[in-house]
């Protein structure tokens, strides 16, 4: 293998929902089961998403496997699953079927700060332009609330968006500061949102 090609993450798929590996989990983690691996399927340098895992495929999950929601998100969002390296927290990184940004993004009323970074995690305290308690909740509700629609998937000049939730994890989305596209389903057709004029200026102060 070329050391500049890397294997697709660790992935399934569940009907129209794609996830990926985020971090590992505790058993306590896991809500109700929502569906099970059916297939176990290679890992593929040229192929990824929807050309590649098919509805109760995985590339590193055996089959018959149980996957549970996660426990205080829609499973739309986040769902849990025990493999070789025990517990394993899943977050959507596509879903063809979502028709509302909460179905991409269950983060309404758990989100504590709200930062930018050119890198994937915002670093430092100036990096946070949301992290009063009202700010915060106005940000997210503006995002939560905000039409899907298709965007570009330019990633030549894209910043990362940190959501940092209450139960300690995170969720970062790809955002183009210029358009002010955030990307929320990174499959073709792929979808996010448009943030207002407002929302771009507060976050453009920090880079």
């Amino acid at each position: 293998m070329e050391e500049d090609l890397a294997a697709p993450p660790s992935s399934l798929r569940l009907g129209d929902v794609l996830y990926e590996r985020l971090e590992p989990a505790e058993a306590t983690e896991r809500g109700p089961l929502v569906g099970r691996v059916e297939r176990l399927v290679s890992d593929n340098l040229d192929k990824t998403g929807y050309d590649w895992l098919g509805n109760g495929d995985s590339n590193h999950l055996e089959p018959d496997t149980p996957i549970y929601a996660a426990k205080g998100y829609d499973p739309a969002f986040r769902v849990v699953a025990r493999g070789d390296e025990g517990w394993t927290l899943y977050e959507v990184t596509a879903n063809r079927s979502a028709e509302r940004v909460t179905e991409l993004l269950d983060i309404g009323g758990k989100t504590n700060l709200v930062g930018v970074s050119g890198d994937y995690q915002a670093a430092g305290e100036e990096a946070y332009p949301f992290r009063r308690p009202g700010e915060t909740m106005a940000f997210v509700d503006a995002v939560l609330g905000a039409p899907l629609v298709r965007v570009s998937a330019d990633y030549s000049h894209v910043r990362s968006l940190v959501f940092k939730l209450e139960d300690g994890t995170q969720t970062v989305c790809f955002y183009e500061p210029d358009s002010g596209e955030l990307y929320l389903s990174e499959e073709d057709p792929f979808s996010g949102i448009v943030l207002p004029m407002k929302l771009r200026e507060d976050l453009r102060r920090t880079l």
